[in-house]
């Protein structure tokens, strides 16, 4: 079985953990600045670009070992030479300086190689200017610049590696097609913390009630899982889909609920941004027991029959999907209230200081949120359906009808507070949009008038020349340039009474 961790380093907001957003917002804008300057080094410094330093390098310092050339090719052999050896040093510099943790990235054994490389190329230049041109041609300074032979070969060698590297990185992060996981629960006896166990693919279990949650579900799989159901392949295909909206209805006369799941992840590394990942489920309630079926592994799923054993529930088809439907509300209330918060700290700093990241955090909100509401609104429909009985799940009874009625009042709130959310988020980008308008536009005035300004002396200059000497005009330099800031200092007055200069 093909195992892989879910969404790489993101870690996953647990049911009785806070979802973690944003710790500092200058904190976040710094270190978002950070992040961006270390891109633009690497882009700038990039590996394809020191490869080919690397292989120009090594003709530039073999060529002058192999004979007499002429000077000017020399010279022109030593500018290049002293370029790279420039870039080498930049490269060097710029990357410790951009480091996260300087102290590791200076202890890294490839960026010791670096350091080698730094210092053996500045080597031969270091020792030319002290002792002089005389010692071009002395063994010293053969040695010196075969020394920077071997820096560069290692150089090139370091840069394919780390290609190398880093694509077997991004190779290893792309999502590979998982094999179906399959556990099975006795729902069964009195209410309990009970435990799964894996099953096979199809799931062969017999006899009592039982609960069985099959994830990493494709296409190819439906065929054995409809046939286990007691329904056809074909119309699970367009159920068992991340993107469709909760709904409650039947499959070929057999109660059916699709939820969606919301896992909310953060990465601890950066906090810049939350998201949430919506992973759908189909709950069937036959005849053999209840099945449950997910295209992705949903860790909410599985624990649900610890959040039973907490509220003291038995666990049936009713009690499952409700947990599920509880859950999923509980964590979009969080997401909800979270906005709200973030919403008031951002709204609460002045916008000449709000860090450049605010816009990115206030749109990532809205984003997320607008999700949410979408969910509620659909999630709000289901709840009816259930609440009118009209699936007839098995176990519902007078307890499960009054949690699904309070689910309902809770969904129809947070419907209001997204609405209201969703709106603040509109009017928060509309003013710092308008905001960022407002500031360009008194730019512009300022530049309007400095053009107007510097106009006079130009038109003047291009009248009367450079030299007032021999004109026909009586008038001295010094009278001229008096006349010139007379009439500028004017103009100023103009423009800022009317109000172009003011803050």
């Amino acid at each position: 079985m093909v195992k892989r961790a879910v969404n790489g380093d993101m870690h996953r907001a647990g049911a009785d953990e806070a979802i973690v957003l944003w710790s500092d917002l200058y904190e976040v804008d710094r270190a978002e600045k950070e992040r961006q300057r270390r891109e633009a080094i690497d882009q700038v410094f990039s590996e394809r670009l020191m490869v080919v330093l690397s292989i120009v390098l090594i003709p530039v310092l073999l060529v002058p070992l192999l004979g007499n050339l002429p000077q000017s090719l020399l010279g022109s052999f030593d500018i290049i030479e002293s370029g790279i050896v420039i870039i080498f040093v930049l490269e060097y510099v710029f990357k410790t300086w951009a480091a996260e943790d300087r102290r590791a990235f200076a202890r890294n054994p490839w960026h010791l190689l670096d350091l080698f490389i730094v210092i053996a190329s500045l080597a031969g230049p270091a020792v030319n200017a002290v002792f002089g041109p005389s010692l071009s041609k002395t063994s010293v300074a053969v040695f010196l610049r075969l020394l920077r032979l071997p820096a560069a070969v290692s150089l090139g060698g370091r840069t394919v590696k780390r290609r190398k590297e880093a694509d077997a990185e991004r190779k290893a992060e792309k999502v590979e097609e998982l094999a179906p996981e399959a556990r099975f629960l006795d729902m069964g006896g009195e209410p309990g913390e009970k435990e799964w166990v894996i099953a096979s693919f199809p799931p062969n279990v017999e006899g009592g009630r039982k609960w069985t949650h099959i994830s990493n579900i494709s296409i190819k799989n439906l065929k054995e899982l409809g046939s286990m159901a007691g329904v056809p392949s074909i119309l699970l295909e367009g159920k068992v889909h991340d993107r469709a909206y909760p709904s409650a209805d039947t499959i070929g006369g057999i109660p059916s609920v699709f939820l969606r799941i919301p896992e909310v992840y953060h990465d601890p590394s950066q906090k810049r941004f939350w998201f949430v990942d919506w992973r759908g489920v189909l709950i069937l309630d036959t005849e053999k027991g209840l099945i449950s079926i997910s295209r992705k592994e949903i860790p909410t799923v599985l624990e649900v029959p610890t959040d039973a054993h907490k509220q003291g529930i038995g666990l049936d088809s009713a009690s499952v999907v409700l947990i599920l439907i509880q859950r999923s509300v509980s964590m979009v209330e969080d997401m909800i209230m979270a906005a709200e918060m973030e919403q008031v700290r951002i709204e609460s700093i002045p916008v000449g200081r709000q860090p450049r990241i605010a816009l990115s955090v206030t749109y990532n909100f809205k984003k997320e949120i607008a999700q949410a509401r979408a969910w509620l609104r659909h999630t709000h429909g289901m709840l009816k359906d259930l609440v009118d009985n009209e699936m007839g799940l098995k176990g519902w009874d007078k307890s499960d009808d009054d949690m699904a009625r309070s689910l309902l009042d809770r969904v129809d709130y947070l419907v209001e507070a997204a609405d209201g959310v969703m709106e603040a988020f509109s009017d928060a980008i509309d003013f710092y949009l308008n905001n960022t308008s407002f500031q360009m536009s008194r730019v512009m005035k300022v530049i309007a008038v400095l053009t107007a300004l510097t106009v006079i002396p130009t038109v003047v200059g291009g009248l009367m020349g450079m030299n007032l000497i021999g004109n026909p005009w009586p008038v001295t330099l010094v009278q001229m340039v008096t006349l010139v800031a007379a009439v500028m200092a004017f103009t100023g007055w103009i423009y800022l009474r009317l109000g172009w200069l003011r803050s």
